[in-house]
């Protein structure tokens, strides 16, 4: 689900359902955010904090201890999470991912000096809901396949499709 900031209650009560009936729900961006929407409880609790705009350097790190769950990025475990990201505070039984590299104060947009510091704001949430999970990217990493191109975020994606969400690869050979 795209980065869908207003959900009715009878929308958010339906993916709830899904949820709990034993579905994976992956939702991308502020989906279930905006003023007005009605809550995901498949979320666990997890809500938005902060919204970060005109992002130009910062990047997600897969950390080494992470590199098993997204075996695509093992080479280039760093993902550009766009001009816009939510912070969000997980639940109390979510699973986090990623490390957020903040903005560089040299270099940007041609190169950046990376140094050390790491934020712990998770670039990908998941929450067992009844028999079912939920897992969210609380960026817009789908949209940054088609308007950058990169290879790196469609691998991501891929290894949260086929690793942690469970679906099966129709073309598995398929480059």
């Amino acid at each position: 689900l795209p980065d869908a900031p207003r959900l009715s209650e009878s929308q958010a009560g339906a993916l709830d359902a899904i949820v709990l009936a034993g579905g994976t729900l992956l939702i991308t961006g502020a989906t279930a955010q905006g003023p007005g929407s009605a809550p995901l409880t498949c979320l666990g609790g997890a809500k938005v904090t902060e919204t970060r705009q005109g992002l130009r350097s910062s990047m997600w790190e897969i950390p080494p201890e992470q590199a098993d769950d997204f075996p695509s990025c093992r080479s280039t475990p760093w993902l550009d999470p766009g001009p816009e990201l939510w912070k969000v505070q997980p639940g109390p039984d979510t699973q986090t991912w990623l490390h957020l590299v903040p903005e560089s104060p040299l270099g940007p947009p041609e190169e950046c000096w990376v140094g050390d510091a790491r934020e712990e704001i998770p670039g990908l949430l998941r929450t067992f809901f009844g028999s079912g999970q939920s897992l969210w990217l609380p960026w817009k990493g789908a949209a940054l396949c088609e308007t950058l191109g990169t290879e790196n975020p469609l691998r991501f994606l891929q290894d949260v499709l086929f690793e942690l969400c469970g679906a099966v690869s129709v073309a598995p050979d398929l480059s």
